[in-house]
């Protein structure tokens, strides 16, 4: 009996971890060649039982340079240069209530990667209302990792790798769906078992 109320609370703190994990502002594409042109996606999602009003994404200027970024209704974009004249961060800050629980939203911008650069680390802070931070900057595998893109030269466009990115996340999501339906239709059958005791 035990081990029939362990697997599905099992199962099911594996799939809310696996998706927990997945859930951390991320630039796209993940790979990309060295001297390209990208349109680079940032995604943040909102975590937290309140609204996120900031975004800031450090830029490897070193690296990359970003010359244009996308107009998004509802937040006010400001480019950050230094003296050269390169772009070293972009700020987006909402014009109304922001990005509230559960939603996430994506801001794009286009620039060039040097021909040298060998990877892209993108750190980015997430301002919350009440002015909470959290600083995505950490290693790869700690809780606040800061975004990479690697570099390959084999690697294809932004604009090819987006219908594979596409497919992947659409596989992701229903994956997700059918772990959780798994364990849905678990816990009803150990909820009739008991019922039936």
């Amino acid at each position: 009996m035990q081990r029939v109320v362990s697997f599905p609370l099992t199962l099911l703190a594996f799939v809310l971890m696996s998706f927990a994990v997945s859930a951390h502002v991320v630039v796209h594409p993940r790979e990309a060649k060295p001297g390209s042109y990208e349109v680079f996606m940032v995604r943040c999602p909102n975590e937290k039982d309140k609204a996120t009003l900031k975004l800031e994404l450090e830029i490897p200027a070193k690296n990359v340079a970003i010359h244009h970024y996308e107009a998004k209704p509802g937040w006010k974009i400001a480019l950050e240069k230094n003296s050269d004249g390169d772009a070293t961060k972009v700020t987006w800050t909402a014009e109304g209530e922001g990005l509230l629980p559960d939603q996430f939203v994506e801001f794009r911008i286009m620039g060039k990667i040097g021909a040298d650069a060998q990877s892209l680390t993108w750190k980015a802070h997430q301002t919350y209302a009440g002015d909470e931070v959290v600083a995505w900057t950490g290693e790869a595998g700690s809780k606040t990792p800061a975004s990479v893109t690697k570099l390959n030269a084999a690697a294809k466009s932004a604009e090819a790798t987006t219908p594979v990115a596409s497919a992947n996340e659409g596989k992701a999501k229903l994956a997700f769906n059918v772990a959780l339906g798994a364990v849905i239709l678990s816990v009803i059958a150990l909820l009739i078992g008991i019922m039936k005791r």
